[in-house]
């Protein structure tokens, strides 16, 4: 592997869902498959009075959001409902995240053996790791994606939280860094990862890991009225409009390690291990590696031939850094939902690039069950097609065209044993 294509991926460690198609990646693939669709919501209403097509999650306690809202604060329905999807969501990240030896630091006795109950897409760690040197110390960046219209205040205690949790579970909290990300539009949160990425391959520590957590909700009566007063939600005579809806999303990721040196002056030609060994084993824990994506913006007036043009100009680059050819096995998902505009860009791009595929029958498409899920649906994206890339063992397309301005692609591939060098294999020979 050359340094170029390292700096092209990363390692997806592990990943976690809470949507309202599901609680983990196989119950939302199967939704998908079965195509469900949200229902009329029991009691938010339109302004004219009609009932509102939602995609809520089923059963969510809004009084499980009491762990992120500061005392005395007053809440808006929708971030009580985020904060209450998020709790679990981080909390199994975190426990993924854990170091080898940090199982008898848990400070929660109910939850010190929360390990074998894992969800299944947060995956565990090597258990024959060693903790690094002081001065070595690997950190987990946690980074909370919330939208900007969240108050300050707010997004900053919701940190706050997520390091007294990180803490609560057994982590170092001098070896987290972590902050929010204000969202104001999807386009933020790829550009961010893109960052996020030259940081991580760049880091000299090899064990450092990047924590992606997003959630968000527009499941409350003040979003629908915004929605109807500004004609963007669907309701009759508006089939373009807004379905909304919510989930959280997280993300465990690290770089891509180059293979290990051999060393040519042992006798035996052993395999000598790289400066700054990863305490984690992240890379070889990794089932899955994540493509950079590939962003475009485009105008809300263009023609819809020329930005799905655009999209598969997308999808051709994100295939070709892949390394997928024009037959190669190929899942796709798509976040496209109930729009005939997205449906039908989909198709187009789609096809335009891979003319074997049938949209319908060969792509899932995570709005059409899950609505808008704003902030979260990045996240939510490439968390779903790493486990479609992790159980199938095929190359995951993972789509993204639900927000009016920009369009990102980006391939989850199953991780492939490269081969060994040269003189690794002569010395085994």
């Amino acid at each position: 592997m050359t340094d170029q294509s390292r700096s092209q991926r990363l390692a997806v460690v592990g990943g976690t869902l809470w949507l309202p198609a599901g609680r983990d990646a196989n119950d939302i693939i199967d939704a998908l498959r079965r195509h469900r669709r949200p229902s009329l919501h029991a009691t938010l209403r339109d302004l004219h009075g009609f009932p509102v097509t939602v995609a809520d999650v089923d059963g969510l306690d809004e009084a499980d959001a009491d762990w992120g809202v500061a005392p005395e604060t007053e809440v808006d329905v929708a971030h009580r409902r985020a904060l209450a999807l998020l709790r679990p969501v981080a909390e199994e990240l975190l426990l993924a995240a854990l170091p080898p030896d940090a199982a008898d630091t848990v400070d929660d006795p109910s939850i010190a053996h929360a390990g074998p109950a894992m969800h299944p897409y947060a995956m565990h760690h090597s258990q024959s790791a060693r903790a690094p040197a002081a001065q070595q110390r690997a950190m987990l960046r946690v980074v909370l994606l919330l939208s900007a219209d969240w108050p300050e205040t707010a997004r900053e205690h919701a940190v706050t939280q997520l390091l007294t949790l990180a803490d609560v579970l057994g982590h170092d909290v001098d070896s987290i860094e972590a902050h929010c990300l204000a969202v104001h539009r999807e386009a933020d949160a790829w550009q961010w990862l893109a960052q996020q990425a030259s940081v991580l391959v760049d880091s000299s520590v090899a064990g450092d890991r990047l924590m992606l957590l997003a959630t968000d909700s527009r499941v409350s009566e003040s979003h629908v009225e915004r929605l109807h007063s500004e004609d963007r939600l669907l309701r009759a005579g508006a089939p373009e409009g807004e379905v909304p809806g919510e989930g959280a999303a997280g993300l465990l990721l690290a770089a891509v390690r180059l293979p290990s040196l051999v060393d040519s002056a042992s006798p035996s030609g052993t395999a000598a291990p790289l400066p700054h060994a990863d305490p984690f084993n992240t890379d070889e824990d990794a089932a899955v590696h994540l493509h950079l994506p590939q962003v475009a913006r485009v105008n809300a007036n263009e023609r819809a031939r020329d930005v799905a043009r655009t999209s598969g100009d997308l999808i051709a680059r994100a295939l070709a850094l892949a390394g997928c050819g024009a037959t190669s096995s190929l899942q796709v998902i798509t976040g496209a939902d109930h729009r005939p505009s997205r449906m039908t860009e989909a198709a187009t791009a789609l096809v335009a690039q891979r003319p074997d595929l049938d949209p319908l029958d060969d792509a899932l498409h995570l709005g059409v069950a899950c609505g808008a899920l704003g902030v979260a649906a990045p996240v939510a994206l490439l968390a779903l097609a790493a486990a479609q890339a992790r159980d199938t063992a095929t190359p995951t397309l993972a789509y993204s065209l639900a927000d009016p301005a920009t369009r990102a692609v980006a391939v989850l591939s199953p991780v492939v044993s490269e081969p060994r060098p040269p003189a690794d294999v002569e010395s085994a020979a």
